[in-house]
């Protein structure tokens, strides 16, 4: 059995990517709320940063409310290698 890990502050983990490159990675987590809005879920993701000049992270709450394009969002913000210190400019574009 599959254990979720959960967040009070988000919800439960629905998925988790890495990516790196140059002494820079990033861990891309993506959240589902544990409540419902219009019988939707809300979306929430968290980036966390770390480099040599430390580590950072951002979160970007209620990114969206449906769960197919939540997860693309997570993998265009991942394969693309998005840092914390741009995810709001970059979902101010995609969205």
């Amino acid at each position: 059995m599959e254990s979720i890990k959960t967040t009070f502050e988000f919800g439960n983990i629905l998925a988790v990517r890495e990516n790196g490159m140059s002494g820079v990675s990033v861990t891309y987590t993506l959240f589902e709320s544990d409540f419902q809005i219009d019988s939707r879920f809300i979306y929430s993701i968290r980036l966390v940063t770390c480099s040599e000049q430390g580590t950072h992270a951002v979160s970007a709450c209620d990114i969206c409310r449906e769960r197919a394009e939540a997860l693309r969002l997570l993998d265009l913000l991942a394969d693309g290698m998005v840092t914390s210190c741009t995810l709001f400019d970059i979902l101010d574009d995609i969205l």
